[in-house]
C-alpha cells in the first residue's frame, strides 16, 4: 500500500431551483435552464462540503464532484465503510439545508475499459 492515503470521489447532483426532479425524458434545450440548480444554493452547498474537508470540483450542469480520503466520507455521511462499490450515499446525516438542495450523492461506476480490462 502506498504511503499516500487513497482518495474516493463521488458525484453530487443538485435539485433544480424549482425543486421538482424531472425524468430524463423531460429535459430539453427549451427547459434545461429552468431545471438548473440555483447558483447561490449551488455555491453554498459547494462551500459547505469544502469546509467539511472535501476537494470540490466545478459545477457542471446540475452536479459537481467531491474528493476526499475515506475518513472524510465516513465522518460527513456517517458511513461504516465508504467505497466506490457503495453506489448512492444516504443523505440522512447531512444538515437540513444541504439535504434540501441535494438530490443524490453517488460513487460513479468505474469504466469498463483501461488497465487490467483487456476482454
Amino acid at each position: 500500500m502506498s504511503k499516500k492515503q487513497a482518495l474516493l470521489s463521488a458525484q453530487v447532483l443538485l435539485k433544480p431551483s424549482t425543486g421538482a426532479m424531472p425524468r430524463d425524458a423531460d429535459i430539453t434545450a427549451a427547459n434545461v435552464a429552468a431545471l438548473s440548480p440555483d447558483p447561490h444554493t449551488a455555491a453554498d452547498i459547494r462551500k459547505r462540503l469544502a469546509d467539511a474537508g472535501f476537494e470540490v470540483g466545478p459545477l457542471v450542469g446540475p452536479s459537481f464532484s467531491i474528493t476526499a480520503p475515506p475518513s472524510v466520507f465516513k465522518r460527513v455521511f456517517k458511513l461504516s465503510s465508504p467505497g466506490s462499490d457503495l453506489g448512492e450515499i444516504p443523505l440522512k446525516h447531512l444538515p437540513e439545508p444541504v439535504r434540501r438542495a441535494v438530490a443524490a450523492v453517488t460513487f460513479p461506476s468505474p469504466p469498463d475499459f483501461g488497465p487490467g480490462n483487456f476482454s
